[in-house]
């Protein structure tokens, strides 16, 4: 849903907030005072030089990102700084983020950080709640903003970090900002290194930090401030109780993989394992890509075009949260690798679900009505407006995605294995004692592997069996001289494409009864009738017929409850075991479960793939890096591999392994 934006009046050039009765900063000396209170309180210089791997990070956590003022002066910070260097990941909660046009004039205060601003301003987020991803330079800087109230992001996130910047308004401001809460989870996860810093010298924030395990001093403040606290990671000093979230079996009990080698295999070279790849070696990772076939995209991904499809369910359910926010950031993961690539593939046209019943018209409306999204990510739009976007004689309205489009695979593909921290293997097959032995993982000096082999994860014999079931599908070709094309992806009960080098395509079938990926001329008849059917007047079915130049069959998979499989691959044995108190309690508290400790999977998109994977991909390499998680915990469980195995002892049944 989106989120109110803060409340500003500009006082004499300064961000004023009124409902919290504060500034955001001194306009005069408010770099100054940032450079004091946080970056030189913490020593972010020292700490940013000497890099010993091209993974080694800094992880700076911070509350109330404001103007952005506190991450463009770390971002300048490094930026100034010689080789080698740390990464910089810089997390921010901010639940009433500025306006667009706010932070363009706080930007302008300082003229000296007009690079960095103009580098947020490109990529700062629509106030939509939840987390939004953004990367500079090549992905070795990043800021990760969670649009949420402080309360319920540190109860839905886990925010790990080496350094923390406590920087709400004041606490005689904003008390929630400061309680106890925060420094409940600054205890579960800093580290024996971490430090602290804050412009306030308040007594219950001394006394909550040094509960929380940290060593407090006071320095003198900035300026005319007299005092201000700093604090340093003490773990033996700590009194609190560091409680977990609730039901925290999605979270392993073993920490991640220990980064020797910085380097992941990768188990097939669809869209899941492309997404997954380009997202470790941005992240400074090598990735080996392992693939049975003579090359990349044999599969189900092997598709010409991919579109950025997502059904809405009517009510803002969890799996509504959760499409939303792998849309938003599949959105961002595209446009951005395009920026960094010459080779055209990612096209941002907009995608039109178009209203061509009733019964469609009323599902959009409750969409519309419930969700309350900004117009930048979805609108509504009558025939009129949809005959200018897509260019089409539009009879019917239809929800716009404007940011969303379509995927040149082949192209993406290229663009993915030009990267010099990627290694694709072909016609190299993974085999049940590539995985049981970790013999492959050993020879190849890698520390982990994700499986996103999609339908081919059965014939692992892995111990841990997924209810995944192929869906063959078929997509048709149209020769496109004889239409008007479209300048939008269009979609009903199926869709139709822009053109790509002369051709139209149009899908998909959906085939329960078959496994093999045979093309079929009936498959293209259906495609045509389905889509006469809902694009009303644009051609007749037996013309379509006639430019039929071409299909694509491929084999999708789908899980039980058509989400995605994403996550550590879970021990059987040992959590069937963990948690057989859930056969009679099925309501009863979780703690962290039991895993494979170099084991991921990332299986099960159905038709969804291109929406999915680059969300997919990012929380898998940060819980190899040990990052933020930009997926609430809900969502983590959603994903999950193991929620099969604890809805079945909830249900009273031990998980089997045949």
């Amino acid at each position: 849903m989106q989120r109110p934006t803060a409340n500003i009046e500009w006082k004499d050039g300064i961000p004023y907030h009124k409902d919290f009765d504060d500034i955001y900063f001194n306009a005069n000396d408010g770099l100054a005072e940032t450079e004091y209170v946080f970056i030189e309180a913490n020593r972010l210089k020292e700490r940013l030089r000497n890099a010993t791997n091209d993974q080694d990070t800094l992880r700076v956590c911070e509350t109330g990102f404001g103007s952005g003022l506190n991450f463009i002066a770390c971002y300048a910070l490094w930026r100034s700084l010689p080789e080698p260097k740390k990464r910089l990941e810089f997390s921010s909660i901010e639940g009433f983020p500025l306006s667009i046009s706010d932070l363009k004039l706080a930007s302008k205060i300082w003229p000296e950080l007009g690079f960095e601003y103009k580098e947020l301003l490109n990529q700062y987020p629509s106030p939509i709640t939840g987390f939004h991803y953004l990367e500079f330079e090549s992905g070795r800087v990043s800021l990760k903003l969670f649009f949420e109230e402080l309360n319920n992001a540190l109860d839905k996130y886990q925010f790990f970090s080496d350094v923390w910047f406590l920087d709400g308004f004041a606490p005689s401001k904003n008390e929630e900002m400061w309680n106890s809460k925060l420094f409940d989870h600054m205890a579960l996860y800093s580290n024996h290194q971490t430090t602290v810093s804050t412009f306030t010298a308040a007594g219950f924030v001394r006394r909550n930090l040094i509960d929380a395990g940290f060593i407090v001093s006071k320095i003198s403040g900035f300026k005319q401030k007299r005092e201000m606290i700093t604090a340093s990671r003490h773990l033996e000093s700590t009194t609190k109780t560091q409680a977990l979230p609730d039901q925290a079996w999605h979270i392993s009990e073993n920490s991640s993989p220990n980064i020797k080698h910085g380097h992941v295999l990768v188990i097939g070279a669809g869209i899941a394992g492309l997404t997954t790849a380009i997202t470790l070696a941005r992240k400074g990772f090598k990735a080996t890509i392992i693939e049975k076939q003579e090359g990349p995209l044999q599969g189900a991904s092997g598709q010409k075009q991919l579109i950025m499809y997502g059904k809405f369910p009517q009510q803002y359910t969890p799996e509504a949260r959760l499409l939303i926010q792998a849309q938003l950031y599949a959105q961002t993961f595209f446009s951005r690798e395009q920026l960094s690539s010459g080779n055209r593939f990612w096209h941002t046209c907009g995608v039109v679900h178009l209203a061509w019943n009733e019964k469609e018209r009323a599902k959009q409306q409750n969409v519309v009505d419930r969700y309350e999204l900004p117009e930048t990510f979805m609108y509504q739009a009558d025939a009129n407006k949809l005959k200018g976007l897509s260019g089409l004689d539009i009879q019917d309205s239809g929800l716009v995605f404007p940011q969303a489009g379509w995927l040149d695979t082949e192209a993406f593909s290229k663009h993915v294995l030009e990267h010099d921290n990627i290694e694709l293997i072909n016609k190299r097959e993974y085999t049940h004692q590539d995985w049981e032995s970790d013999a492959l993982l050993n020879s190849m000096n890698a520390d982990a592997t994700i499986i996103c082999n999609a339908v081919s994860y059965q014939d692992l014999d892995i111990n841990y069996p997924l209810p995944i079931k192929p869906l063959r599908g078929q997509t048709t070709q149209l020769s496109s001289k004889s239409f008007a094309t479209p300048k939008t992806v269009l979609c009903g009960e199926g869709y139709l494409c822009p053109t790509l080098h002369g051709e139209l395509h149009i899908g998909a079938s959906y085939d329960l009864n078959n496994s093999e990926p045979f093309e079929s001329r009936e498959d293209d008849h259906a495609n045509i009738e389905k889509l006469v059917t809902w694009l009303k007047g644009w051609s007749d079915q037996a013309t379509l017929n006639e430019q039929v130049s071409g299909r694509h069959a491929g084999i999708r998979t789908t899980s039980n409850d058509y989400t995605p499989i994403v996550g550590k691959l879970p021990r059987t044995s040992a959590m069937n075991k963990q948690y057989s108190f859930l056969t009679k309690n099925a309501k009863q508290e979780t703690i962290q479960g039991r895993y494979y400790d170099h084991t991921y999977l990332n299986l099960a998109y159905g038709s969804k793939g291109l929406t999915y994977s680059p969300l997919s991909a990012r929380l898998l390499v940060d819980t190899i890096s040990s990052s933020s998680i930009g997926l609430p915990h809900e969502q983590a469980k959603q994903l999950s591999p193991a929620r099969f195995l604890i809805k079945s002892l909830k249900k009273g049944h031990f998980y089997s392994t045949n």
